[in-house]
C-alpha cells in the first residue's frame, strides 16, 4: 500500500506539471496572433498614407506649374498695359490712360508680382510696339495712328458689350414670346370651346386640362425668367447699361470724326511726306499681320455709327468703303449686304406711302449709291462659281430695279398733279425686256444655289417691288405682257417662300405687296389665280403671328373663297383650296370670313364628292379640311348651319 501511494504521488505530481505547462503555451499564442494581425494592418495603412502623398506632391508640383505660368501671362499682360499706357501718354490721351493705371494697380495686388513698372512719363523719343520712334513734339502720323487704334480698340469693347446685351435681350424677348403664343393659343382653345346649358363631364374634363397645361407653362416661365418684378428690374439694369455704353460711343466718336471712313478701311494711300500706310496695322497682340480681320472690326464699327445716320450718308459712305476689293471681302463678312437691301428697298417699301418720298433727290441718290456699292462687292467675290452665280442674278435685278424707279417717278409725278407735269398722262409702256428679265428670275429661282445668290441680294424684295408698282400702275388689266410678268414674279416668289421662314416673314412684312397679290384674285386669269393661291399657301404654312395678322387684314380669305366660287379648272381649284386649308386653321377670323361669303359652306361640302379627272384626292381632302376648321365655329352659330 505504501508503494501504490507513492507511485500515485509522483505520477499525480508529473502530469499536473505538464498541464500547467499546456496552459501557459495556450496563453501565449492568443496575443501573439492578435500583435500579427495589428501589425499588418498597420503595414496597410502606413502604405496607404504614402499613397496619399505621393499624389498631394503630383498635386501640388502641377498646382505650381499652373501658378508659374498664371504669373508669365499677368506680366506679359502687365507689359502690353504698359506698351499701351506709353502710346496714350505720347498722344495725351489721359482719360484711358487713368483706367489702364488703375487696371494695372488691380492685376499687381491682386497676384502680388515681385516687380515694379516702368515710369510712364513721357519722353522725347519712345518705342512703339511695332519698335518704330514716336516723337512726341507735334501731332506725327504715327503717334495719330496709334490714338486712332487705342480709341477703336475702345470703340470695339463697347460695341461688343451693346452687342452681347441687344442680344440677351432678343433672346429672352423670343422666348417670352413662345411661351406667350403658347399660353396664347391655349386661351384661344378655351374661348372656342362650345357652351352647353347641361353639364358634359367630357368638355369639363378638356377645359380641366387646358387649364392644367396654362398654369405649368406660367410655373415654367417664372422659373425661366423668375417673377414680373425681376424681369422688369433687369430689364431696367440692362437698359441703363445700354444708355451708359451709347453715351460712351458718342464720347468716344467724337475723338476720330476727323479721321475719314476712307483712312480707317485703308482703301487709299494716306497722302503725307513720310512712307505711306496702305493697310490698317494688325493689334501686336494679334500675332501675325492678319490685315482682312482688322478690316471687318473696323466696318463692324463703322456699320454701328451708320446705323443712326439717314440713308443718303450711309449710302456715300459705303461707297466709298467698297472702292477696294479687299475692302469689299470685308463688308460682306461684316453683314453690309443688308444695310445696303435696307437703303434700296426699304424695311417696308409698300406700306401706305410705298415710294411715295422716294423720288426725292437725297433718297434716289442713296439708292443709286447702294446699288454701286452693291455692284462693287458683287464683282469682287473671290469664289469663282459664286460670283459667276452672282453676277448673272445681278444683271437682271439692276434692270428689274431700274424699271421700278421709273414707275415709282411717274406715280409721283401723278401724284404730283399739274405741277408734276404728268397727271392724266399715260403709265409706263412695259418693255419686252423687262418681262424677259422677270421669266430669267423665274427660271434662275428653281436652282437652289441661284435662290442663295438672290437671298444675299434682295431678289425678294425687287421682285416683291416690282409686282407691287406693277399693279399700283397699271390695276386690273388684260393686257398679256403685264399678265405675264405678275405670273412670272408671282412664280419666283413662290419659289422664294417655299420652306424659308425669312423670306415669308419679309414678304409678309411688305403689307402694299400683299394687298398687290391679294387684288389679283379678282382677275380673269386663272393662271394667274394659282399662281397667286401658291404664294398665300406658302405664306400660311406655320406663319408666325405677324404674318397670320397681315394676311387676316389683308383679305385674303374672302379673296380667296370668292375666287374659288369662280373656279373652273380643276388645277385652279386644288391651288385655291389648299390655301383655304392652311389659312382656316390660323384664326375664328378666317373662319368666320369663309362661312360669311355666300355659298361658301355649301360649295364646300360640295367639294366631298367632287370627281377629279385625274382620279386625285386632293381637292376633296382640302375641302374636308376646311370644314373641319370651321365646323367649331358653325357650333355656335346657328344662322351658318341653316346656309
Amino acid at each position: 500500500m505504501g508503494l501504490l501511494g507513492l507511485l500515485s504521488l509522483l505520477h499525480s505530481a508529473f502530469f499536473g506539471d505538464q498541464a500547467l505547462q499546456e496552459l501557459k503555451m495556450m496563453s501565449s499564442v492568443a496575443p501573439y496572433e492578435q500583435l500579427a494581425r495589428q501589425v499588418e494592418a498597420l503595414k496597410a495603412e502606413n502604405s496607404h498614407l504614402r499613397q496619399e502623398l505621393r499624389d498631394n506632391s503630383s498635386h501640388l508640383s502641377k498646382l505650381e506649374t499652373e501658378t508659374c505660368g498664371m504669373k508669365e501671362v499677368l506680366k506679359h499682360l502687365q507689359g502690353k498695359l504698359e506698351q499701351e499706357a506709353r502710346v496714350l501718354v505720347s498722344s495725351g490721351q489721359t482719360e484711358v490712360l487713368e483706367q489702364l493705371k488703375a487696371l494695372q494697380m488691380d492685376i499687381t495686388s491682386l497676384y502680388n508680382l515681385k516687380f515694379q513698372p516702368p515710369a510712364l512719363d513721357p519722353e522725347p523719343t519712345a518705342q512703339t510696339p511695332e519698335k518704330s520712334p514716336v516723337h512726341s513734339s507735334g501731332p506725327s502720323k504715327d503717334s495719330f495712328g496709334e490714338l486712332s487704334r487705342a480709341t477703336i480698340r475702345l470703340l470695339e469693347e463697347l460695341d461688343r458689350e451693346r452687342c452681347f446685351l441687344l442680344s440677351e435681350i432678343e433672346k429672352e424677348e423670343k422666348e417670352k414670346l413662345w411661351y406667350y403664343s403658347q399660353l396664347q393659343g391655349l386661351s384661344k382653345r378655351l374661348d372656342e370651346l362650345p357652351h352647353v346649358e347641361t353639364f358634359s363631364m367630357q368638355m369639363d374634363l378638356i377645359r380641366q386640362q387646358l387649364e392644367f397645361e396654362a398654369q405649368h407653362i406660367r410655373a415654367l416661365m417664372e422659373e425661366r425668367f423668375g417673377t414680373s418684378d425681376e424681369m422688369v428690374q433687369r430689364a431696367q439694369i440692362r437698359a441703363s447699361r445700354l444708355e451708359q455704353i451709347d453715351k460712351e460711343l458718342l464720347s468716344a466718336q467724337d475723338l476720330v470724326q476727323q479721321t475719314e471712313p476712307q483712312a480707317l478701311l485703308a482703301v487709299k494711300p494716306m497722302q503725307v511726306d513720310e512712307d505711306p500706310e496702305t493697310e490698317v496695322p494688325t493689334h501686336p497682340e494679334d500675332g501675325a499681320p492678319q490685315p482682312g480681320n482688322s478690316k471687318v472690326e473696323v466696318v463692324f464699327w463703322l456699320l454701328s455709327m451708320l446705323a443712326t445716320r439717314d440713308q443718303e450718308d450711309t449710302a456715300r459712305t459705303l461707297l466709298a468703303m467698297s472702292s477696294s476689293p479687299e475692302s469689299c471681302v470685308a463688308m460682306r463678312r461684316s453683314g453690309c449686304l443688308p444695310l445696303l437691301l435696307q437703303i434700296l428697298h426699304g424695311t417696308e417699301a409698300g406700306s401706305g406711302d410705298g415710294h411715295g418720298t422716294s423720288g426725292a433727290a437725297g433718297a434716289k441718290d442713296a439708292r443709286m449709291r447702294a446699288n454701286a456699292a452693291l455692284h462693287n462687292i458683287v464683282f469682287s467675290q473671290p469664289d469663282q462659281g459664286l460670283a459667276r452665280k452672282e453676277m448673272r442674278v445681278l444683271h437682271v435685278l439692276e434692270q428689274i430695279r431700274a424699271y421700278c424707279e421709273t414707275c415709282w417717278d411717274w406715280l409721283q409725278a401723278q401724284d404730283g398733279g399739274p405741277e408734276g407735269g404728268g397727271s392724266g398722262g399715260a403709265p409706263v409702256p412695259m418693255e419686252p425686256q423687262i418681262c424677259q428679265a422677270t421669266c430669267a428670275v423665274m427660271k434662275l429661282s428653281f436652282d437652289e444655289g441661284y435662290r442663295r445668290a438672290m437671298n444675299e441680294l434682295g431678289g425678294l424684295q425687287a421682285v416683291a417691288e416690282l409686282l407691287q408698282v406693277d399693279y399700283q400702275m397699271h390695276k386690273m388689266t388684260r393686257d398679256p405682257l403685264t399678265l405675264a410678268l405678275r405670273r412670272y414674279a408671282g412664280m419666283t416668289l413662290t419659289n422664294l417662300t417655299f420652306g424659308d421662314v425669312a423670306n415669308k416673314a419679309t414678304l409678309c412684312a411688305r403689307r402694299g405687296c400683299m394687298e398687290a397679290i391679294v387684288a389679283q384674285l379678282a382677275s380673269e386669269s386663272e393662271e394667274l389665280h394659282q399662281v397667286v393661291s401658291s404664294i398665300l399657301r406658302n405664306l400660311s404654312w406655320r406663319a408666325d403671328i405677324n404674318s397670320k395678322k397681315v394676311l387676316r387684314e389683308v383679305g385674303s380669305m374672302t379673296a380667296l373663297m370668292q375666287c374659288v366660287l369662280r373656279a373652273s379648272k380643276e388645277s385652279t381649284l386644288k391651288s385655291v383650296l389648299s390655301a383655304l386649308w392652311n389659312l382656316s386653321a390660323h384664326s375664328t377670323e378666317n373662319k368666320a370670313a369663309i362661312c360669311q361669303v355666300e355659298g361658301a359652306l355649301g360649295f364646300l361640302v360640295s367639294t366631298l364628292t367632287y370627281k377629279c379627272q385625274s382620279n386625285s384626292l386632293a381637292i376633296i381632302e382640302s375641302g374636308g379640311g376646311i370644314l373641319r376648321n370651321v365646323s367649331s365655329l358653325i357650333a355656335t352659330r346657328e344662322d351658318y348651319r341653316w346656309r
